[in-house]
């Protein structure tokens, strides 16, 4: 949640900072073991958040300190551990419950290494690529 600040500053919530922090520093310590075991296997990281299901280009749906954090983090994460399985799904608040644990369960089986974000809106899911990457997918 933003508040205004002095200046006309936006700031964020104490208690959001400190959730944002603990799970930056759980990432962290978790790193190396997301490596070791991706040289056996399927290693993943997956974060989900509930935004606007729209990579907030929709221009609706209240910032989230923290669903913003955890894609950034995710993104992060994939560029230091390239073999690791890492998603960030966004999922609009007015889906619901059936179609959210369909939709992380088909990301978390979906082959893809090169996408690293996905959103889910009420209508349909969405992807941002880069034009170098969009030759690695096959439709999403």
């Amino acid at each position: 949640m933003l508040v205004s600040g002095d200046n006309d500053q936006m700031t964020f919530l104490k208690e959001e900072k400190a959730i944002v922090k603990h799970i930056f520093l759980i990432a962290k310590h978790l790193k190396k073991s997301f490596k070791d075991v991706a040289n056996y296997g399927l290693s993943c990281f997956c974060t989900v958040a509930s935004l606007d299901g729209a990579f907030r280009l929709s221009g609706q749906g209240n910032f989230n300190v923290i669903g913003s954090s955890l894609f950034g983090l995710t993104k992060s994460l994939k560029l230091e551990c390239e073999n690791v399985f890492c998603r960030a799904i966004g999922l609009s608040p007015d889906i619901n419950a059936e179609q959210l644990a369909r939709h992380i369960i088909a990301e978390l089986h979906d082959p893809n290494l090169y996408i690293s974000e996905v959103a889910y809106s009420s209508q349909r899911g969405t992807t941002l690529i880069s034009k170098e990457d969009s030759k690695y997918l096959l439709g999403f």
